[in-house]
């Protein structure tokens, strides 16, 4: 059973590696670069106990990393739903802050608590996760993006609640299954959805990086069949606004226009070097921004305004906007109405 474990783990580091390197070198969002460093180290600890034999260290070390996961993961959600970067606070540091003096000073019959603490507030963050998902779904829908986030969302949430599962048992006196046996089934579980993740960067690597990479677009320039796709593009969202749908997804957009989803994907990278989703998000940013400099709509929420642009929730629209324009909705809507006298009637 161990040296399954340890295949399996090497496996798994290799491959975090490797989604690393790729999120680097076509540089990719910083939360999405984070996540697949965590990947390549998140079966260390148990690798060196494997090992060595030592646990204080792994296990501390991997405690830690617990801590810090369910708040990476949550933040890469929320930065591929609205496209924002910047958005981590340091408050969500305090818990591995915590845990690092409080285990200097546990026992070693505390530990077991410690980590099924740790497991439940990973999993309340991948709750908050899945919620934003759901509530997105539709925007991240036709480019393989709720896919892949749902399944780093999932694998996550199932690691924690076997961890919490097996506390309850211990503390009711239940038979366990060898440390051994759950450990393969989380590196399993791992490796599963890591192997899913570097399939896409290789076939799909835009779904990771809001635009096509540079070497693609350098071998596969924009053909006059993208361009053609592309400006047909340009002229329905100037006309008929549908971007203003919140629900509108890819495919949807892609029956209008009469071709694939693949190849008004496709246009969209070689024409203007972004995805679809990017693309969409701009449109409804910049009709965001007009409304928010409207005088007649100045008694008007934002909440309002963001739904009326096509955003679906208001801590997307926040997040996103904040992004664009480098101020908050609000602090925008001050600024303009402040620098412009409204319109004598």
């Amino acid at each position: 059973m161990t040296l399954i474990y340890l295949v399996l783990a090497c496996v798994n580091v290799l491959l975090g590696i490797f989604l690393t390197a790729f999120a680097v070198k076509f540089r990719a969002p910083v939360a999405v670069r984070i996540t697949f460093a965590l990947v390549a180290v998140i079966s260390l600890p148990f690798l060196i106990f494997y090992i060595t034999g030592n646990s204080a260290g792994p296990v501390a070390a991997s405690l830690v990393l617990m801590c810090l996961h369910g708040p990476i993961v949550w933040w890469l959600v929320r930065t591929q739903i609205s496209g924002a970067t910047g958005l981590f606070s340091p408050l969500h540091l305090l818990p591995a802050l915590v845990l690092v003096p409080t285990l200097v000073w546990a026992s070693t019959q505390q530990v077991p608590a410690i980590a099924a603490l740790c497991s439940a507030l990973r999993l309340i963050y991948m709750i908050a996760a899945a919620a934003a998902l759901v509530q997105n779904r539709h925007s991240l829908a036709g480019e393989g993006r709720l896919l892949w986030l749902s399944a780093v969302v999932m694998a996550t949430a199932s690691g924690s609640v076997l961890n919490i599962l097996g506390y309850i048992q211990m503390v009711l006196g239940m038979p366990l299954p060898p440390d051994s046996a759950v450990d393969i089934i989380k590196v399993i579980t791992s490796n599963v959805v890591t192997l899913c993740l570097m399939w896409w960067a290789l076939i799909r690597p835009e779904v990771y990086l809001d635009q096509r990479p540079a070497s693609d677009k350098a071998t596969a320039p924009a053909s006059a069949f993208d361009r053609d796709v592309f400006d047909r593009l340009d002229a329905l969202f100037l006309t008929d606004r549908p971007f203003l749908d919140p629900t509108l997804k890819l495919d949807t957009v892609a029956d209008m226009l009469a071709v694939t989803p693949r190849e008004l994907s496709n246009a969209v990278n070689r024409c203007a070097g972004k995805s679809f989703r990017a693309y969409m998000r701009e449109y409804r940013l910049e009709e965001a921004k007009h409304l928010l400099a409207d005088h007649a709509r100045a008694d008007q929420s934002v909440y309002d305004i963001a739904m009326e642009a096509g955003f679906g929730t208001k801590s997307t629209f926040n997040d996103a906007f904040k992004a664009f324009t480098g101020l908050t909705p609000s602090a925008f809507r001050e600024t303009q109405l402040q620098s412009s006298e409204p319109t004598q009637g």
